[in-house]
């Protein structure tokens, strides 16, 4: 997944942003979290703006993980 290796804080959020009203549009979901995404989603927080930090709380408030771990 390509959103997984950009490693600019401003852009991933950029990209989820992006993916995230794609989603609303078309009805489908288009980012699946894994482990290594929401790794890399937690250490851009600390990267961006206020704005970008709304929107990836957002994005990872529907995240459910399959297990305690």
């Amino acid at each position: 997944m390509l959103v997984t290796k950009e490693s600019n804080g401003l852009v991933l959020a950029n990209a989820i942003a992006s993916l995230e009203e794609i989603a609303v549009l078309s009805g489908r979901q288009h980012i699946k979290v894994d482990s290594q995404l929401l790794s890399r989603v937690l250490v851009a927080i600390n990267e961006c703006m206020e704005w970008a930090q709304v929107f990836i709380l957002d994005f990872l408030s529907k995240y459910s993980p399959k297990d305690e771990k």
